[in-house]
């Protein structure tokens, strides 16, 4: 009915029927799956956020096969603050589609990345993915690149853009422009201020 209506009050209607639904078959991963999309349909009423995160952990490998799902779990993580709970997500991700993560979400992929509480892991992370792939992936580099820009890195950030342009030479994206536009001003400018 939601999705003809627009009208949440169907969905807070069908609520407790999907969780009588989970009480009696909890370890039902579909039936947390829609769970979780019901509360994160009502997000707006603030005790649903962490009901969503909980209904969409609970739906075990299948937030992964829902990429609308796996999306709104990602934006909850990262509205109560745990990036690195959106990082942890996004490399399980990272490991069944890559494709999918850099055409669809690569934005969303950085912010959660640059929300870590430790950039260092995140380095190590990336490095793991850019050794798992027989096909180099730029954003993986380019994502490298930024993070160490965020390090005040120089010499690691030159490191990884130089790998980004080189793989893009070979596996061609788009809308990176302004990403790479900023990443060269800032190389310049540290440049000319270290003399």
């Amino acid at each position: 009915n939601y999705s003809q209506s627009q009208n949440l009050d169907d969905v807070l209607n069908a609520i407790p029927h999907i969780e009588l639904a989970t009480e009696i078959r909890p370890y039902n991963f579909s039936y947390q799956l829609f769970k979780g999309n019901l509360f994160y349909l009502v997000k707006r009423l603030d005790s649903y956020y962490i009901d969503a995160i909980i209904a969409y952990e609970m739906s075990g490998e299948l937030i992964l096969e829902s990429k609308q799902s796996f999306l709104a779990l990602v934006e909850l993580y990262l509205h109560q603050r745990l990036a690195d709970e959106a990082n942890d997500l996004f490399l399980k991700m990272l490991s069944i589609d890559p494709d999918w993560v850099f055409s669809n979400a690569f934005d969303l992929f950085l912010t959660a990345f640059l929300a870590s509480t430790d950039r260092q892991i995140q380095l190590t992370d990336l490095k793991e993915l850019e050794n798992k792939y027989t096909i180099q992936y730029p954003q993986i580099y380019l994502t490298q690149a930024i993070i160490y820009s965020s390090l005040d890195d120089l010499d690691s950030l030159e490191e990884a853009f130089n790998k980004y342009k080189a793989a893009k030479t070979f596996n061609e994206i788009s809308d990176m422009e302004e990403k790479e536009q900023a990443l060269t001003a800032y190389i310049t400018s540290r440049k000319s201020s270290n003399g």
